[in-house]
């Protein structure tokens, strides 16, 4: 799951940032619109005003899915080997102590995995109030620092609760093997 994690963090990240940078080429076509209100454009300069808006909008769709899809796999990894943990505590009667931990390495990820996701859906909800000129752009831009920070952080403490609960998943498989040994009472 480690590997995973970093791959995706880096495929997240990426789209993130590319989504930001993107971003900046960006007139909100409120903007635009009033700028050639009267004026006869043609098609293709219509379209070439909206090519840089179309391109942040596609790269922010993949930012958000990829930051919505990495932050579930977190929460649905520790929801799995949490059960799993309980299910083995109870196959084997080992000590509940597995069962406490694995929840404190779920507790102490998810409220990360929530808050990258609700943050990057605020900053979709931002990025269309800019667009049609509800909000500012600074307010977009804000969020998407703040969205592309937090998830960095993130990262960080769901990695080492990951790393933290594959060690934890290690000692319960060889705690189930010496319970599991002939002779054992």
């Amino acid at each position: 799951m480690q590997r995973i994690l970093v791959a995706l963090a880096i495929i997240n990240t990426a789209c993130l940032l590319t989504a930001a940078v993107l971003g900046t080429w960006v007139e909100p076509r409120v903007q635009l619109a009033a700028h050639w209100e009267g004026q006869a454009i043609t098609e293709k300069q219509a379209a070439e005003l909206n090519r840089p808006f179309f391109r942040h909008f596609v790269a922010g769709i993949c930012a958000g899915v990829t930051t919505l899809l990495t932050h579930s796999i977190v929460m649905t990894y520790f929801i799995g080997t949490g059960r799993w943990v309980k299910e083995a505590v109870e196959k084997w009667a080992l000590d509940a102590v597995y069962e406490r931990r694995t929840r404190k390495l779920k507790a102490r990820s998810f409220p990360f995995a929530f808050f990258s996701m609700v943050l990057v859906i605020a900053t979709t909800i931002l990025g269309g109030a800019t667009d049609t000129g509800m909000v500012p752009g600074w307010t977009h831009l804000t969020a998407a620092l703040v969205t592309i920070l937090f998830n960095l952080i993130s990262y960080y403490f769901e990695y080492a609760a990951v790393s933290d609960n594959v060690r934890l998943l290690d000692e319960v498989v060889a705690a189930a093997r010496r319970s599991a040994q002939p002779g054992r009472t």
